[in-house]
């Protein structure tokens, strides 16, 4: 998982220790409300909010959207050590590491987290229309809103650190109990597919709602998930050519979960190809995987 989202308890418990701190603390709960990534919160412009906020009275209790552009230059502004405002010039140390003139969303070659998000929260939607009115740009670096973060969960008194990748995935969550679909989290959260929310049904103990294909790989992932030696090879291990040299792909096919189903032959390469053996699956302990197996292929 990306983030360990907030339970229900929790988040009350984060919302109100933001409310009993500063501005900027307060102004950091538009992560809550939006799932904004960390980069995109600290990049964040006034002429991305429609309506404009030309003062706080532009805000009249309408939803209003966050509209998230293709580039933007970096904040112009700074956080004193007293909580003053200063001008700041040059790119920020984001950008400046990533060699980026301009900041994007994403990958500059990539729209998925071009997008317009809603603002549902009134209050939130009020603290940003308020910050707006008065700067150009949100006033912190990636690295000050991590420490502010933590240390608004340290005062509501989380028990763990909570960092932004945290609290988005909570947004996601929070989109499922709502009753959201995949396609509408994945389209709000920039997600390039909406597979990549399960994790927010999961958290929600939810069922995700699209079909589920339960193919050799889908085994192998279940079995990763006891046994992380192999788990960074699982994408690779079935249907392609498995080498002498890949000792942990060696290892399933030695115990006969991988069994060799084909040749392949591209060029001058020749490869064998494996598939999972379910009955082996039993015998190796793995009795809620196999059963699973059997079930989906029953079903296909």
């Amino acid at each position: 998982m990306n983030g360990d989202p907030l339970t229900r308890e929790q988040t009350a418990a984060f919302r109100q220790a933001a409310d009993q701190g500063d501005f900027v603390d307060r102004l950091l709960m538009v992560l809550l409300h939006t799932g904004l990534t960390a980069t995109e919160f600290t990049h964040m412009h006034d002429n991305w909010l429609e309506p404009l906020p030309e003062s706080v009275e532009a805000y009249q209790g309408d939803t209003p959207i966050i509209r998230i552009p293709t580039e933007a230059d970096c904040r112009g502004i700074k956080l004193g050590t007293n909580l003053e405002i200063h001008q700041r010039t040059g790119r920020c140390g984001y950008c400046n590491d990533l060699g980026y003139e301009v900041w994007h969303p994403g990958q500059p070659d990539s729209d998925c987290r071009v997008r317009s998000i809603p603002i549902p929260d009134e209050t939130t939607a009020r603290t940003l229309y308020w910050w707006f009115a008065r700067y150009d740009s949100t006033p912190i670096s990636v690295n000050s809103l991590e420490r502010r973060l933590s240390k608004l969960a340290d005062r509501a008194d989380i028990g763990r650190d909570v960092t932004s990748r945290d609290v988005r995935a909570t947004y996601g969550t929070n989109l499922v109990r709502m009753g959201f679909s995949s396609e509408e989290i994945a389209k709000l959260m920039g997600l390039f597919h909406h597979i990549s929310t399960r994790e927010f049904f999961e958290a929600a103990d939810e069922p995700v709602d699209w079909p589920e294909v339960v193919s050799d790989a889908t085994i192998l992932a279940a079995i990763a998930e006891n046994e992380p030696v192999i788990k960074s090879d699982v994408g690779d291990l079935v249907g392609f050519s498995v080498t002498a040299g890949r000792k942990r792909a060696n290892d399933l096919i030695d115990r006969g979960i991988l069994k060799k189903v084909g040749e392949r032959h591209e060029g001058h390469v020749h490869g064998t190809t494996y598939g999972i053996d379910p009955s082996v699956l039993k015998d190796e302990g793995y009795h809620e995987i196999a059963e699973r197996y059997y079930k989906a292929r029953l079903e296909q």
